[in-house]
């Protein structure tokens, strides 16, 4: 049995030191940018010594760990949280702000695989957001199907876009430098609030972060009249686009303009609900509407159970039914599960009767790493 628990202060160069083998690929420069930007992430993890032993953090090794080689000055695996705030739908006519952690650096080293260490480190999760009621939690994945069976379902293609002329786009406005951070909030939270539902938050933070994290590859922020636009350079003078934020028809136009088109490869994001009644607040319809959940979470079991859930103009609301309760349960009555919730909610799949129920499908997430 392995024995996760939060990386320390003291243990973070073990992270790093994780990353950099799982993650080869990743400059030292991009490390150090993301480890000094993201001091905050809740890192959870399982030393050697944990996973070969059953140890708990700072007990005793069993006889028989140090001729195993394992040793409590290596991670065996490990999993970062980073707190996302995220815009998830209106709610009483006002945006509806959430916490939700954004999962990055999953690693565990080749010999310590298949031994349950990543499923003990994001039920982990789970049930940290879960006590925050926390609507979701989230990723982009480097293999759709590892996260399957803990209830991780796709609800977002990313848009990335492929231009032939990288000093074009830098031309097109001016390269974005930390005086410009507040602005871009500003412009930014403007066109995603009119045009799309659910999305993270853009505050000067995340654009002092962004323009870091970008400069670190090499990449650039480039402020637009109406917008901005992130990319890297290509070593044949093109670009890959990561993000394009305009309100159309301007985007469409600078699309054109600019020869932009899809990259082959769109990066996914997959989301994993937690606290069922946090998920369904977003959900609005203009003529008030109620069903019955029949709901089942194999990890997160006080979820379990019979809920009623309204519908109306103002928002979605879940109740837990009562074993006192009497009489006929509202119908349709729908079986429900995590990963249908999470398409549902995200518009990846319809509910047979469940009509005229609007969501916050309209999404923009766009993280990379």
């Amino acid at each position: 049995m392995a024995y996760e628990h939060q990386i320390n202060e003291h243990e973070r160069p073990l992270a790093r030191a994780l990353w950099e083998r799982i993650f080869p690929e990743d400059t030292q420069a991009f490390l150090d940018a993301f480890f000094t930007l993201k001091g905050d992430n809740v890192i959870l993890g399982v030393t050697e010594r944990e996973a070969a032993g059953g140890a708990a953090p700072g007990g005793a090794a069993p006889d028989n760990a140090a001729d195993r080689g394992c040793t409590a000055d290596r991670l065996a695996a490990m999993i970062h949280l980073d707190p996302c705030g995220v815009v998830f739908g209106q709610r009483h006519g006002r945006p509806n702000t959430v916490r939700a952690d954004y999962v990055v650096g999953v690693s565990t080293l080749p010999e310590y695989r298949h031994r349950g260490l990543m499923a003990s480190l994001l039920k982990e999760a789970f049930a940290r957001g879960a006590a925050r009621k926390d609507p979701f939690i989230f990723l982009m994945p480097a293999n759709e199907q590892v996260y399957l069976p803990f209830d991780f379902r796709t609800v977002y293609l990313q848009t990335n876009y492929l231009a032939a002329d990288a000093d074009a786009l830098a031309a097109a406005g001016r390269i974005a430098g930390p005086e410009d951070c507040a602005a871009l909030a500003g412009t930014a939270s403007a066109v995603l609030a009119a045009e799309r539902d659910t999305y993270l938050v853009r505050d000067e933070r995340y654009f002092r972060e962004l323009i870091e994290e970008m400069a670190a590859e090499d990449g650039k922020v480039v402020v637009l009249p109406g917008g901005y636009l992130c990319f890297w350079p290509n070593d044949d003078g093109g670009a890959l686009v990561r993000e394009l934020v305009l309100p159309e028809p301007q985007r469409t136009r600078f699309l054109t303009a600019h020869g932009l088109r899809p990259a082959p490869e769109q990066p996914k994001i997959m989301v994993r609900p937690l606290d069922p009644a946090e998920m369904v607040k977003p959900l609005r319809s203009d003529v008030p509407q109620t069903f019955t959940l029949e709901y089942h979470d194999d990890i997160l079991e006080l979820y379990d159970g019979l809920w009623t859930l309204t519908v109306g103009p103002e928002g979605g609301a879940l109740a837990r039914q009562g074993a006192a309760e009497t009489g006929p349960a509202p119908r349709p009555l729908f079986d429900m599960d995590p990963a249908l919730l999470a398409e549902w909610v995200f518009g990846v799949r319809e509910l047979p009767g469940a009509v005229g129920i609007r969501r916050p499908d309209r999404i923009l997430i766009n993280e990379w790493i």
